[in-house]
This record gives structure tokens, C-alpha cells and sequence, in this order.
């Protein structure tokens, strides 16, 4: 699937395009009337949509205002307004020239200075880049709470629960798999008084944009987190001996899936030779 218009697409859907920039331009959304660079963007736009190549002439510090362009743009897209008879909205963005996806490369898409203005239907790209930290932090409260569910009783239940984030075919999933059947076979617990495991996310690292300019169904994410599980064998009534406490740096690998990002598999180091296995 292509998120970025071709120019084809984008001289098929200039009338709605002007339509938002003329918004954008009443409202005085995300800049400042005297705001050249912002104003160029527009204009250029708005030639590009009738497919004019010569496009405008631009400032000599076009190249160093760059981010701050794209900065304007996205206040812009999160300014925009949320009832009302309104046109589709289409996310701009400034991107180098050979970060362009190959099909835009093909057709020849407009450049000026080695940058292009290109747009993605309904912020597509922008909304699945923002879904990806959220998507993360919820595999990994789903993973704990499920560690704080053994032993399992209700296996389709817990199974299910897991598959809103998790990949059934995935590593990430079969291994949390495997570790709630070991926990589970061995009368081990999370759930007696004041047990102390838990878990903490405290930083997570998203891909730039333009790694996933060519490919929008496959995306990395790193986190940094800590995991404490010190297991309780009921049987026993006593804690385990293999206590895990590691703070790692880990990498996810997610795959966009039935409208929504999905956990395939979950890297993280082997733990120290002290600890055992979650």
C-alpha cells in the first residue's frame, strides 16, 4: 500500500487539497502570516497540484529551515479542526529528495533543491508512526499481566489476550507462551501477599519517518525496561530460587496487521548467568 499520492493522484485530488490549504491559510493555522518558508510550501503546493513543475523560487536558506517547516506543518495537522462539512485531510511533509519511495523516483516526482512536498491521505503515515509507542507499552503491560495471571486456569482466555497485541505466529508470543506453561507446570506465582515483582518502561526510541518512507507495514522500536519476577511456588510455600531482574535495552519488530500494529518478535539480551529465565 502506497500512503504517499502520486502526482497523478495528487492532480485527481487538488480541488480537496487547495481546500485544505485555504483552511490552513484563513485560519492561520501552525504559523505566522510574515512566515516565508511556511508560504512558499503552500504555494509550491498549490502549483504541484495543477502540475506545474517550476514550481517557486525559495529563499537562499531554504535547506537549514527544513525542520522548521515540517515542525509548522505537523502543528498544523494537530490544530486541525474535528466537526463539520470538511474536506479529507492530507499530511504534508518536506523530505530529501532521495528518501522519496521508489514509485514517486519513477514517475518524476517535483523537487526543488533536493527536497519534495509530499502528502499522505488522512495522515496515514503520521498516525501509524504515532501508534507504534503506544502499541509497545501495551505489549508490555499485557505481557506482565499475563506472568501475573499463573498459574493459568483459563489458557483461551490468557491466549486471546495476548493475541490484541502479539503475533500468534511470532517469537514474541511463543515465548511468553513458553514461559507461562513452565511457571504454570511448576506451581509458581506472582499473585501471593505482597509480591514484589513488577515491571517499568523508561524509554522508548521510535523510528524516524523516513525509515519507514518505503515500507509502512514493518517497523523497529527500542525500549529501555525493567522486569522483576520473583516467583512464589505454591506448593513449596516458599519463593523460587530463580529470581529474574534484568534491565534491558530491547528491540521489537512489529508488523501493521489488520489496521493496527502487531508485536512479531521481541530481542532482548540473554540474562545474566547469575539469573534464570523469566
Amino acid at each position: 500500500m502506497n500512503f504517499f499520492l502520486s502526482l497523478v493522484e495528487v492532480q485527481e485530488h487538488a480541488e480537496q487539497i487547495l481546500e485544505e490549504l485555504k483552511y490552513i491559510r484563513e485560519k492561520k493555522v501552525g504559523k505566522k502570516k510574515s512566515d516565508p518558508i511556511y508560504w512558499q510550501l503552500v504555494i509550491y503546493y498549490k502549483d504541484l497540484a495543477f502540475g506545474i513543475k517550476n514550481a517557486f523560487e525559495c529563499e537562499k536558506d531554504f535547506s537549514g529551515k527544513i525542520h522548521e517547516a515540517n515542525k509548522k506543518l505537523d502543528e498544523g495537522r494537530k490544530q486541525k479542526r474535528g466537526v463539520g462539512n470538511v474536506p479529507p485531510f492530507f499530511a504534508l511533509k518536506l523530505l530529501p529528495e532521495k528518501s522519496l519511495p521508489q514509485y514517486l523516483k519513477d514517475e518524476n516526482y517535483p523537487s526543488y533543491k533536493g527536497y519534495s512536498l509530499v502528502v499522505a491521505e488522512n495522515g496515514n503515515l503520521l498516525e501509524r508512526h504515532e501508534l507504534l509507542a503506544k502499541t509497545v507499552a501495551d505489549a508490555i503491560d499485557i505481557e506482565f499481566d499475563s506472568y501475573k495471571k499463573v498459574p493459568i486456569k483459563n489458557w483461551n482466555k490468557q491466549i486471546s489476550k495476548l493475541t490484541e497485541v502479539f503475533n500468534e505466529s511470532g517469537e514474541a508470543f511463543k515465548k511468553i507462551l513458553l514461559t507461562l506453561e513452565r511457571r504454570t507446570s511448576k506451581s509458581h506465582t506472582l499473585q501471593n501477599h505482597h509480591n514484589p515483582s513488577t515491571k517499568r518502561l523508561t524509554e522508548i526510541t521510535l523510528p524516524p519517518l523516513k525509515d519507514m518512507i518505503n515500507d509502512m507495514d514493518r517497523a523497529t522500536v527500542r525500549t529501555e525496561e525493567y522486569f522483576y519476577l520473583k516467583w512464589f511456588n505454591e506448593k513449596l510455600g516458599r519463593y523460587a530460587k530463580d529470581i529474574y531482574e534484568e534491565e534491558n535495552i530491547q528491540t521489537y519488530q512489529l508488523e501493521w496487521q489488520d489496521d493496527k500494529w502487531m508485536v512479531v518478535k521481541n530481542v532482548y539480551p540473554p540474562e545474566a548467568k547469575h539469573r534464570n529465565r523469566r
